[in-house]
């Protein structure tokens, strides 16, 4: 048995303190107090609908604040009021598309690598555009642990191609035009590209 499996498994005799992760909070509801009266599951909510129709610009910020539905702290509350204030300040903003005979989709995909302290599980988004503007967006959690940030880019990019298949036959299917004239580019950010085998070691897990 190594000394990880037996940290994990085995028998301690002594104590062990460890650091808690930022942003950990106690299960014993003491640190909840301060928060009784601040609306933060309905704040963060409300949040979630403007970052699915309309604001795909707060999707990260919102999917990492919704993690703590449960259990928030008041560092969470305050980064969910920072969300709120940028809205304000940029409320009159806004997409203009231009006329044109030529669609051509373009999306772009990344991921981080175990970004979730908790889970150990990586975030992956997808964005695409259409006439140089955003006509979809995401970004979310994985389902998976994967063991290495090649495996994750993969996951990744292989959600964003499945949903630029959809979006391609759903924008056809409008018949604002004849055809989509191309869909084959998808821009992604595989950091093991070009990587030598000794380098590509370090990615793994």
């Amino acid at each position: 048995m190594d000394v990880k499996m037996t940290f994990l498994n085995g028998n301690l005799e002594e104590k062990v303190y460890m650091k808690q992760p930022e942003g950990f909070s106690s299960s014993g509801g003491e640190h909840l107090e301060q928060l009784k009266n601040i609306p933060y599951p309905s704040t963060v909510g409300s949040l979630m609908y403007a970052q699915v129709y309309t604001r795909l610009d707060i999707a990260f910020a919102i999917g990492m604040l919704g993690r703590y539905h449960s259990n928030p702290s008041i560092n969470h509350w305050k980064a969910a009021k920072k969300v709120m204030r940028y809205l304000q300040g940029t409320k009159d903003y806004m997409l203009m598309y231009r006329q044109t005979n030529n669609l051509k989709v373009i999306g772009y995909s990344d991921s981080n690598y175990t970004g979730c302290i908790d889970s150990q599980k990586s975030t992956s988004g997808y964005v695409f555009m259409l006439v140089s503007e955003t006509v979809s967006w995401r970004s979310a959690k994985q389902t998976l642990i994967e063991t290495s940030t090649m495996e994750v880019e993969f996951v990744s990019c292989f959600e964003a191609t499945s949903h630029g298949v959809w979006l391609k036959s759903f924008i056809s299917g409008l018949r604002v035009v004849d055809s989509i004239s191309r869909t084959e580019l998808m821009i992604v950010d595989p950091s093991t590209k070009g990587t030598s085998p000794l380098k590509f070691k370090d990615h793994v897990d």
